[in-house]
């Protein structure tokens, strides 16, 4: 059993870097918590994409 709601991801920001290969992703991640409270999170990834735009690595 979890002990969070659904998360949502709040502030998605996405940039892309001089290889066309990778992008910079940020987020906030927030969910409510099942016996009172929040989860609040900043994050950051690194996303390595194949030619389809898939997602090939992640970093973070």
């Amino acid at each position: 059993m979890s002990s969070y709601a659904a998360p949502e991801i709040r502030a998605l920001r996405v940039d892309a870097l001089r290889d066309p290969e990778r992008v910079l992703a940020r987020w906030h991640t927030h969910a409510e918590l099942i016996r009172a409270g929040t989860y609040d999170s900043d994050r950051i990834g690194l996303f390595k994409l194949d030619q389809d735009g898939r997602i090939r690595q992640l970093t973070g």
